[in-house]
């Protein structure tokens, strides 16, 4: 499975991201990242604490991790 030419979601998404930024944009044209170690650089800089879908994922995933710590079953009431 291919995502608009990308060969994963991961991919997919940050070059969604970068593009749509015009600092980011323009920075990675005049850095022109070839290899993985550069690329990876690249992004970093950019998105220390990973994509915003990242972001929010990770969070999602503490706050429902959380709320199974937490909530317990509600008993039934019989009559």
């Amino acid at each position: 499975m291919t995502h608009e030419g990308r060969k994963n979601w991961e991919t997919w998404n940050t070059a969604s991201w970068c593009d749509k930024d015009e600092l980011i944009h323009r920075d990675r044209m005049r850095r022109r990242p070839r290899t993985a170690e550069e690329c990876e650089a690249f992004v970093r800089d950019w998105f220390p604490n990973g994509t915003p879908p990242d972001i929010v994922r990770e969070c999602i995933g503490r706050l429902l991790e959380e709320a199974r710590e937490t909530l317990r079953p509600i008993p039934i009431l019989r009559r």
